[in-house]
């Protein structure tokens, strides 16, 4: 009011920059243990063999999919996989606020928990089998 300025012209008294919405944290860091642990710890699989699962949406893939089951899962208090999680946040944050708005503001960053207006589910590296949902 004392700049005679709104908010889209950088009159509120803390202007933050627009903050950019993250979605799908918890399913990149479970597809991820799973290769982590998988491919690259245990060796038991191989990454082509995790991509052919998924698109068989696991059909012929059962003993797969059991060790995958098996793999820690994001928020249960479980280092492995939080630590992904922790890592992929940190850096989405690092490159998204290196940009700055109209009026110098950086952008900000934060992550939804909620996908359900996703009109389309892909492929999980984890044990999640497909679900197309499409909206038209």
């Amino acid at each position: 009011m004392i700049k005679g300025k709104d908010l889209s012209q950088g009159g509120a008294k803390y202007n933050i920059g627009p903050v950019i919405t993250g979605i799908g944290l918890a399913v990149v860091a479970n597809s991820l243990a799973v290769i982590h642990k998988l491919v690259f710890e245990e060796k038991t699989t191989t990454l082509q063999e995790i991509c052919d699962a998924t698109a068989a949406n696991w059909k012929g893939y059962e003993k797969l999919r059991k060790q995958v089951q098996e793999v820690p899962k994001y928020g249960n208090d479980d280092d492995y996989v939080d630590s992904l999680a922790v890592e992929i946040a940190n850096f989405y944050y690092k490159e998204v606020h290196q940009y700055k708005d109209i009026f110098g503001s950086p952008f900000i960053t934060a992550f939804m928990g909620i996908s359900n207006y996703i009109p389309k589910v892909e492929k999980m590296a984890y044990d999640r089998k497909i679900k197309i949902v499409s909206y038209r």
